[in-house]
């Protein structure tokens, strides 16, 4: 697991490295830097739930239920504690989106964006392809 960690902070910094050379010319504000000490079992809760709610209504990427998070914690997830992700998992359920649960759009938004750099192209959709009589 260790592994994957050092893996996703490394995959972090060359996606913030990458955003940042491909949008200097570009007038959109854009994050520079973010320290990413997302914990392990923060990381792997919320996988799991984006995962197995893929397709339902109660669907949330991880980069979202990350932010909701980051936000309550100041982005200091050695307070993580599951119970706090499976109550806005309960306010999800219920009916509200990450936005009005994080109650801080500025803070929240900064944190999506943080953390969707990192895992929004990770956790998603894709197509698998198997190679069958010589043709893919």
């Amino acid at each position: 697991m260790n592994r994957i960690i050092k893996f996703l902070s490394y995959l972090l910094i060359i996606s913030i490295i990458f955003a940042t050379a491909s949008q200097k010319n570009c007038a959109a504000e854009y994050i520079k830097w973010v320290d990413f000490k997302v914990c392990e079992s923060a990381m792997r809760d919320t996988l799991e739930y984006d995962i197995s709610t893929y397709g339902t209504n109660e669907h949330r990427r991880m980069s979202e239920l990350l932010a909701c998070l980051g936000v309550k914690y100041g982005g200091d997830f050695k307070r993580y504690k599951k119970a706090d992700l499976e109550a806005i998992i309960e306010k999800i359920k219920s009916g509200d989106d990450c936005g009005k649960i994080a109650a801080n759009d500025k803070l929240f938004r900064y944190f999506c964006q943080a953390y969707g750099a990192v895992f929004d192209g990770m956790v998603c959709e894709y197509d698998e392809y198997s190679v069958q009589d010589g043709a893919i």
